[in-house]
């Protein structure tokens, strides 16, 4: 029932130069560029001044330096960076496009069962057979024993969470590479696709931790289980800039954290959930807790993920 999602703009791998000719690497630049608003010339595939300046316009206008029309790495990540925010966008949209249609077919299905129901009841129902003749008595006939009928369980249809650890923290700061808090596995037990948007968390902060009051974390979800599977989302926070209060000894936020993942009916995904620029903690205890999810329809959520890290 759903198309294959479309990449909508493909990313830029090498560094692009004045002099360059009949290249499809320049050829997609210039058409970045004309999106852009910087580039109004024939797409030739040919680097030379007009394209040039196009490049060192788009550089002053995101402060890249130095802006010399130079297409290198500074310049390629910003670019990269707008053409995967736009894809994503994209095709968020493409997804929510389809639920709709799925969503329109639906209720015409049930438009016709109901149709059909309502032409079912108003059928007449059979003439009572005839009674019996005096002259024959027929002896009743036996029923069968009464069972008990057993009872099955009702299983609740909607999406299913696992992902439970407790883990040390880290021994030294996480400010250079992130540190893995946990794995959360999501299952879509409905027999409807479903489109995610957003994971909110519970956070449970009990740290000893002066170097941790008032930093700003950034915390990751990733489509996968390592550092190498691909980025879902990257969300700042900031501790509080005092300690956790004596009576209660925990700080409690909560925390939304974007998830745009379409699942299929029955699908089961896995998710990384990392963090980075942690300071040295030297005792206490953070917890990450779910708390909400925010869908594209109302489902039951079974099941939940907890993280604890502590020493």
């Amino acid at each position: 029932m759903f198309l294959p999602m479309t990449v909508f703009a493909a990313s830029f791998e090498q560094d692009i130069y004045f002099g360059m000719r009949n290249n499809a690497e320049v050829e997609k630049l210039q058409q970045f560029l004309t999106e852009q608003g910087l580039y109004t010339e024939e797409i030739t595939g040919n680097f030379f001044s007009i394209t040039k300046n196009a490049v060192v316009l788009f550089q002053e206008k995101e402060g890249i330096s130095p802006a010399a029309g130079y297409f290198g790495p500074k310049t390629r990540a910003v670019v990269n960076q707008k053409l995967g925010t736009t894809a994503a966008g994209a095709d968020r949209l493409a997804l929510i496009e389809v639920l709709r249609k799925r969503l329109a077919d639906l209720q015409k299905e049930l438009d016709l069962l109901r149709e059909q129901q309502k032409k079912e009841s108003e059928v007449p129902p059979p003439a009572p057979a005839p009674p019996p003749s005096s002259a024959t008595t027929t002896p009743p006939a036996t029923s069968p024993p009464v069972t008990e009928a057993t009872t099955t369980p009702l299983v609740v249809a909607g999406v299913k969470f696992v992902g439970e650890s407790t883990t040390t923290f880290p021994a030294t700061a996480v400010l250079t590479a992130p540190f893995k808090i946990g794995d959360i596995v999501i299952r879509n037990d409905t027999n409807e696709p479903l489109l995610f948007s957003q994971l909110v968390f519970d956070i449970y902060d009990a740290m000893n931790s002066t170097l941790n009051r008032g930093r700003k974390i950034t915390l990751f979800l990733r489509q996968g289980t390592t550092t190498s599977d691909t980025l879902i989302s990257k969300t700042d926070f900031t501790f509080n800039t005092n300690p956790p209060p004596t009576l209660e000894g925990v700080h409690r936020y909560q925390l939304n954290t974007e998830y745009p993942i379409l699942f299929a009916a029955g699908e089961t995904k896995s998710i990384g959930f990392w963090i980075e620029n942690l300071e040295y903690v030297i005792s206490g205890t953070l917890k990450f807790a779910l708390y909400d999810i925010q869908t594209s329809r109302a489902v039951n959520r079974v099941g939940r993920f907890s993280f604890l890290l502590t020493r």
